[in-house]
């Protein structure tokens, strides 16, 4: 039956759509308050413990425990489940939208369903209508919930509003389906080697550039959160102490090792974390292969997902505006996700399982975890997401194969254990060593809660944006069923195949990032996660081209096809895509002239005062928290940024924690750094609960020059001694 291997997304969606359907409803009636934000993490957690159960009862259990004729049944029933939600949602859907779907669906089915064909005699298309309508269902339903990427308007309307857009999506979805039978079939016949090669290079070359750009790339806000601490490193502060950091440590102390300012240091690293993804996801997407066409999809898909951000009809702002959402953040999955799909190539190509080969793997696997652990704390949860289920496989794999080769199985379990003791052992070895050193160069050991505080900040429902059941979700969901099917199909059918670990990989990774998305619902951060459900759609393509051909193979690319012309197409055609990529480039020296700068009154006020840039100064009075750049008495000046501070910086970054932890940051700056400096309040717009936050600083310091205009408060702050 072609509709068999959907039965393993229905067995998702019956964990998720009645849990946030219902959840509210059941939590109450045990007497809680059934908030959604529980709600959406209560479901989000069910998947990660339901679906593997429920797919292992379903595929060994139940044929032991009944009969197979129950299995079949079962299966039906989640079939029926699937018919039957879809049935609701097709109802409260626009028809003209429906409609759209349908035909792309068509067309898509007829392109792709069977491209998976080992030579050209075979057709390529269904042989009869029948089976022609599983996967334009499934299609219709990808198509559907690719659209909703267009989260402003009705995705049909938007692309259909200009001549130029509608021609941008026929193109986009011309490429990614002669990319898609490229991919599949063996038959396809490859470009010359010199026109692959330069395509090669010139997409390579094309994503490097937008790696570097400089301009329109700095938004003072979101850049404040990695410029202010490592303003603060470079003024003696340390990180796990005095110097406050929201997105972690590694990621905030090597920038401040580059040169130039804090701006430049951080631009600079944050283009070379935007290479190595760039280069990642060309690389998975298949671009080194022979295909122009994947070449061209390669490029366009990482180029358009990867640097740009389309908010709504008007705004589309560059990746690295954001850095929090790009891959400053989320670079280890990709890394470590990348690392193990070469193991598997590597491991195919040679035919079988080599001691030497596993070591550099086991080894090279685990530093890579340490290095996202030590980069932030998200990181390291994001990363052991996709690195232990593949682990726990390989030795599972590594065990049975040395038990059939000839060592006991005892000897076999304590090599278990020392592996499993490897990578404890050596997170035990980087906190003895980080607290040692602290402990002989500052006296004291680090405060490693600095290190957990803001991820725990977040399991409060702290800034939580509930979930849009109709909104970009689908996105998400239709990605995360697509790897799940070719995951628990390969998983429960050979479980010693090396493939089974890239797909347990693919799919953790893809759940865990999600999370991203549960804690924060809006449609920017689902486009912050796209890079790498993307990156992790590919590699499952690629995984299961290399396995011999299946029918539900077919409803995998109808599936995932959508995924990859949608966001190109929406960057593409989007009205300001021509002015964003033909904005001229600023030099690295000048990078900083994008700082805004300071309020004119602001700017004389402090002049009043006698401050200047040199003087540590906090701004504490809106929703900037850090002071923009001095107004220069030339204006053809170079603009200035105060770089130092006598409180962390920027102060948001501690107005987040609980009283006792801005407290604790406060008291250890000022006896660490000993700096009195200027305190700024605007009197429109301040901050809430300013009389409290001014109540932790005068611990501290006291104010003893105070200076008034009609907008702003500018004071001295001097050091209690």
């Amino acid at each position: 039956m072609q509709a068999e291997p959907l039965w393993i997304a229905a067995l998702a969606l019956l964990i998720i759509l009645p849990g946030y359907q219902f959840g509210p409803g059941f939590i109450q009636f045990f007497g809680r308050g059934g908030r959604r934000e529980t709600v959406e993490w209560l479901t989000y957690l069910s998947v990660l413990a339901g679906l593997p159960t429920g797919a292992f009862v379903i595929v060994r259990l139940l044929p032991r425990a009944t009969s197979s004729r129950v299995q079949s049944i079962v299966k039906m029933a989640l079939l029926f489940f699937v018919v039957a939600e879809s049935a609701v949602y097709v109802a409260g859907s626009q028809w003209q939208a429906i409609g759209a779907a349908a035909v792309l669906s068509l067309v898509t089915v007829a392109s792709v369903a069977r491209a998976d064909d080992r030579n050209d005699s075979q057709p390529v298309m269904h042989p009869d209508t029948l089976s022609w309508i599983v996967p334009i269902l499934v299609g219709t339903s990808a198509w559907m919930s690719a659209g909703s990427l267009v989260s402003w308007s009705d995705a049909t309307r938007w692309f259909l509003a200009s001549p130029g857009r509608f021609a941008v999506f026929v193109l986009a979805f011309a490429i990614s389906v002669l990319a898609m039978r490229a991919i599949f079939r063996s038959s396809a016949k490859p470009s010359s080697g010199r026109v692959a090669k330069l395509f090669t290079l010139l997409g390579v070359v094309l994503l490097l550039a937008l790696s570097f750009r400089t301009n329109p790339v700095l938004e003072f806000y979101h850049w404040a959160f990695y410029v202010g601490p490592m303003q603060e490193l470079r003024q003696g502060g340390w990180l796990l102490w005095d110097a406050p950091a929201q997105y972690g440590v590694l990621s905030i102390l090597i920038p401040t090792l580059f040169p130039g300012n804090a701006w430049q240091s951080f631009h600079l690293f944050q283009s070379l974390c935007n290479a190595v993804v760039a280069l990642l996801m060309f690389w998975a997407l298949g671009a080194t292969g022979s295909s122009t066409t994947r070449i061209i999809l390669a490029t366009a898909l990482t180029a358009t997902t990867l640097f740009f951000r389309p908010r709504e009809g008007p705004v589309l702002i560059a990746g690295q505006m954001t850095p929090s959402g790009g891959p400053v953040r989320f670079i280890w999955p990709f890394v470590m996700l990348a690392f193990v799909f070469r193991y598997y190539r590597k491991t195919t190509n040679r035919g079988g399982r080599d001691d030497r080969a596993d070591s550099r793997f086991e080894i090279w696997g685990h530093l890579i975890w340490l290095g996202s652990v030590c980069w932030s704390v998200e990181a390291g949860v994001y990363c052991s997401a996709v690195w232990f289920p593949v682990y726990a496989l390989f030795l599972m794999q590594r065990a049975s194969h040395d038990v059939r080769s000839g060592p006991s199985r005892a000897n076999a379990a304590r090599r278990i254990l020392r592996s499993i003791a490897f990578p404890i052992g050596a997170l035990v070895l980087i906190i003895g060593a980080v607290s040692a050193f602290y402990r002989f160069t500052l006296g004291h050991f680090p405060d490693w809660m600095g290190y957990f505080e803001y991820a725990l900040l977040y399991s409060g429902g702290f800034r939580a944006l509930p979930i849009d059941p109709s909104g970009s979700v689908w996105y998400l969901l239709t990605i995360f069923l697509a790897i799940s099917t070719a995951a628990v199909i390969y998983l429960l059918r050979d479980p010693h195949h090396p493939r089974v670990m890239v797909l347990a990989g693919a799919w953790s990774g893809v759940w865990a990032i999600s999370s991203y998305f549960v804690s924060r619902s809006h449609p920017a951060n689902l486009l912050s996660i796209a890079t790498f459900l993307i990156f992790a759609a590919a590699i499952t393509l690629r995984m299961i081209a290399d396995q011999p051909p299946e029918s539900w193979h077919g409803l995998v690319r109808v599936a995932v096809l959508p995924m990859f012309v949608t966001p190109v197409a929406l960057t593409l055609g989007h009205p300001s895509f021509v002015r964003e990529i033909t904005t001229p480039q600023l030099s690295y020296s000048s990078f900083t002239e994008q700082i805004p700068l300071m309020e004119l009154s602001l700017n004389e006020l402090l002049l009043e005062a006698g401050a200047k840039p040199t003087d540590p100064v906090v701004r504490i009075g809106d929703g900037r928290l850090m002071l923009p750049a001095w107004r220069p008495r030339d204006p053809r000046g170079a603009k200035v940024v105060s770089p130092y501070s006598w409180l962390p910086k920027q102060y948001e970054i501690i107005g987040t924690l609980p009283p006792d932890g801005r407290q604790k940051y406060i008291d250890r700056i000022a006896q660490h750094l000993q700096l009195s400096g200027w305190l700024i309040h605007s009197k429109a717009g301040g901050i809430q609960d300013f009389d409290k936050q001014l109540s932790d600083i005068q611990r501290t310091h006291v104010e003893t020059k105070r200076f008034e205009n009609k907008d702003w408060i500018v004071s001295w702050h001097q050091l209690k001694h």
